[in-house]
């Protein structure tokens, strides 16, 4: 009788990578942003002028 508790179980298969998503140049063209809620919305334009009192600040400071 074999010994099933010593013998390693084989390795599984390794799964074939997907392939990237294709996009067409045109399609991909022109960014949009989308901000639907109010949240996405006050933290995006928080983030904006966040960045130029740094920036501000930074100027500043020399």
């Amino acid at each position: 009788m074999p010994d099933t508790e010593s013998t390693p179980a084989p390795a599984p298969e390794p799964s074939p990578a997907p392939s990237p998503a294709r996009h067409d140049a045109q399609d991909v063209r022109g960014g949009e942003i989308v901000l639907k809620r109010r949240r996405s919305r006050v933290v995006f334009i928080a983030g904006l002028a966040g960045f130029v009192l740094v920036m501000l600040i930074a100027a500043l400071w020399r």
